[in-house]
């Protein structure tokens, strides 16, 4: 089982869409056994997602390469979504129904596939609020250690 997370997306940032990158590797390098080339293969993964203005639609991109696992489930923050498809694109995409009553924020998806992958990404969907204030100055911190003793100056004018 591969379990691909990425980081926690920055409520901060003004955009209905979330880049990600993953922590785990998104290329793998196949040695081509009696040949002096490596080839390349793209990893299966959760991209992008974004919901529709009236946050009734949550479209997920993706890498799934050929003869890789479509994922057949997706939760938004443990509620499975209805209406699930994918379009081979490019890009490649998976469109679900958002539960009704979905409210601008970040949410976390999961996405399952039938040979067992699961495919994690956190998105913020609707607006994002505006950055807050700055929160107040922090205690001042203690005191350093002595610095090393500086090396004997020029001599001055006699």
């Amino acid at each position: 089982m591969i379990i691909v997370t990425t980081p926690t997306h920055n409520p901060r940032e003004s955009t209905q869409e979330s880049s990600v990158s993953t922590r785990h590797l998104s290329r793998t390098s196949l040695l081509v056994v009696g040949a002096a080339s490596v080839a390349f293969a793209q990893a299966p993964m959760l991209l992008t997602g974004k919901s529709d203005p009236g946050l009734t639609t949550l479209t997920l991109t993706g890498v799934w390469p050929s003869g890789s696992s479509i994922p057949t489930l997706v939760k938004l923050r443990n509620v499975t979504l209805t209406g699930l498809t994918y379009q081979p694109g490019p890009p490649q995409t998976l469109v679900a129904n958002l539960p009704g009553g979905t409210t601008p924020g970040t949410y976390h998806v999961m996405a399952w596939a039938p040979d067992g992958n699961v495919y994690q990404l956190d998105v913020t969907l609707g607006a994002a609020g505006p950055t807050g204030a700055p929160g107040p100055q922090g205690v001042q911190g203690p005191t350093g250690p002595t610095g090393a003793t500086g090396g004997v100056g020029p001599a001055g004018p006699t």
